[in-house]
């Protein structure tokens, strides 16, 4: 009770700090409110009410901190009363954060130094999350990353005893593997880290970044606001380190209450859970902001402020350059948030196992893929599957035959076969309808088959090969292409086929386009030609019989449409490339 003593004794009552806070407007100065518990404890005053956020310790002529007098009448409460059920959400966040299911350990050998993003950035951004984390293993390819939770929610409720076991098996496990230095991306990790984390070096990934940021080409013309947060808000080496790696080029406003007079987000102390009107002092840093874009580099102030106006966290400048620049930065919310913590698992789990894996397996399951499509090409499989064989064998399965046709088209840009002859064959076998979604159906999973061999199994072999595939120059264009437009070209080279189908998957599958943009974007752009050719096929007998009905026409003028968008596009391509 030593610290809740010293408020109370030492408070001189100037009320300076009221001017700031909510809470205390309408409880008090720190010391009245010190001397409530004291005499009648949480009748007297509920220390759950406050941020905790330290404003009033930043204007106190005295220096008072006041938090450290909350958290011990927190820790007090618990002790006597045991939780309260509005904490259950908060509390179980935290489980989920250090859950089995979203945990991880990746260690590589030699390491000593870890990334740990925290809870909040890693759900909501997980894409900049993992990006951040590369670019740290460019440098220094033993850093590790650990996905968990700091416990912090724990320690701000007063749950004095969980808190201290559940960092202590973190701790224990961290000197285990001989950790000695812990990069973080959320304050709130760096704060607990620094304070707890004894015989550890804590640093922040912005002061990591310092010396050499990412290079940001982005051209910034509004004007943005700085929002430090709370639990940096005496780290002055945090707070200068985030403003030198910023753009040199993007223009900041600092507004009144930045640095260590910067205000609470609202989310402080878990205050929202019982008295949401305590967290509306974003209505003073919105009207500080002026209206300009305000920047964070703590993702739960980004989700908090960013339910009231516009926000972007500090590392999506720095590794989303091209959703900055449209205004489509990743922003995850809840429940979403878990699936996508999950996802960030899995791929950071397989980019462990890839590393790992011998090259004696790898070079296997390419050997058995490669073996399969040479196989089928001795065996004769071109006069199997000219149009009368497989005409017959695919009536002859009767009810799977559509399953069948599927198949084949799934493995045929695997297998490198050419597809345009199996397409044909859908119209003939299932008229214009089906015929169109049996031919999209098993071309897209060939597309993806393909896209998924180049970039999780044959990804070396195929870099070194690719030369042999394109036609001389066509690989570097197709490169500049996809760093200057990104996954939009894919629905472009679709439509006009500037490249071969078949190499373009394996192609792209090298480049950095998200699997789910290159699948769509296939999709809409095989759709027109593939419509066109069925079409045309579908007609085939009838005219053979003399006769030229509507489909005909369609199918003809679709594909005439599209030659004259081949020829008129693929200049147009060429001279964007350049």
């Amino acid at each position: 009770m030593k610290k809740i003593e010293d408020i109370a004794n030492h408070c001189i009552e100037c009320k300076i700090c009221l001017k700031e806070c909510l809470f205390l407007q309408e409880k008090g100065t720190p010391g009245e409110i010190c001397t409530a518990y004291l005499q009648e404890g949480k009748d007297g005053v509920d220390p759950f009410l406050c941020n905790m956020c330290g404003l009033c310790q930043a204007v106190c002529p005295c220096s008072l901190d006041m938090p450290a007098a909350v958290l011990a009448m927190r820790e007090d409460v618990q002790k006597k009363e045991g939780g309260n059920p509005a904490h259950r959400g908060i509390l179980a966040y935290e489980n989920w954060g250090d859950s089995k299911l979203l945990r991880l350990e990746h260690l590589p050998q030699g390491c000593s130094t870890i990334f740990f993003p925290g809870c909040a950035l890693a759900a909501t951004r997980d894409r900049v999350t993992e990006r951040a984390y590369h670019f740290l293993q460019e440098r220094d390819p033993s850093i590790g990353i650990i996905l968990a939770c700091c416990h912090k929610p724990s320690h701000d409720l007063g749950k004095q005893d969980l808190f201290t076991s559940s960092l202590e098996r973190l701790l224990s496990r961290l000197r285990e593997e001989g950790i000695k230095k812990i990069i973080t991306a959320c304050p709130s990790c760096y704060r607990i880290f620094k304070e707890y984390g004894q015989g550890f070096d804590t640093i922040s990934i912005y002061e990591e970044l310092r010396e050499s940021p990412p290079i940001c080409k982005g051209n910034f013309s509004q004007t943005f606001s700085i929002h430090d947060a709370c639990s940096t808000r005496f780290s002055v080496e945090i707070q200068n380190a985030v403003r030198e790696i910023l753009p040199k080029n993007m223009k900041i406003k600092e507004s009144v209450h930045s640095k260590e007079k910067t205000i609470c987000c609202g989310e402080g102390g878990a205050v929202s859970c019982l008295a949401p009107r305590f967290r509306e002092s974003w209505q003073k840093r919105e009207r500080e902001a002026g209206g300009e874009k305000i920047i964070t580099y703590c993702a739960g102030c980004s989700v908090s402020l960013g339910k009231n106006f516009s926000t972007v966290h500090l590392l999506d400048i720095l590794f989303d350059e091209e959703g900055c620049a449209t205004g489509k930065e990743q922003k995850t919310a809840f429940p979403f948030t878990y699936l996508h913590r999950f996802l960030l698992k899995k791929r950071l789990e397989k980019d462990h196992a890839t590393a790992s894996k011998t090259p004696w397996a790898k070079a296997a399951l390419l050997i058995t893929i490669i073996s399969l499509a040479c196989t089928l090409r001795v065996k004769g499989v071109d006069n199997f599957l000219q149009k009368e064989h497989l005409e017959l064998l695919i009536l002859h399965m009767q009810n799977l035959s559509p399953l069948l046709y599927i198949s084949i088209m799934a493995l045929v840009p695997v297998c490198f076969l050419p597809a345009f002859p199996f397409v044909m064959v859908a119209g003939l076998l299932y008229g214009h309808v089906w015929g169109i979604i049996y031919a999209m159906t098993g071309a897209s999973l060939g597309a993806a088959l393909s896209f998924l061999v180049s970039r999780y199994i044959a990804g070396n072999w195929l870099q070194n090969k690719m030369k042999g595939l394109f036609r001389k120059g066509q690989g570097e264009q197709l490169e500049s292409m996809i760093e200057k437009h990104g996954w939009k070209i894919v629905f472009a080279l679709r439509l006009i086929p500037l490249f071969p189908f078949t190499p373009l998957n394996y192609a792209l599958g090298l480049s950095g386009i998200r699997f789910h943009h290159y699948l769509l974007a296939t999709i809409l752009g095989i759709l027109p030609a593939c419509t066109a050719f069925i079409l045309f096929s579908n007609s085939l007998p009838a005219l053979l019989s003399g006769e030229m009905g509507p489909l005909f026409f369609v199918g003809a003028g679709l594909m005439l449409s599209l030659s004259v968008i081949s020829i008129l596009g693929r200049k147009k391509l060429l001279a964007r490339s350049k």
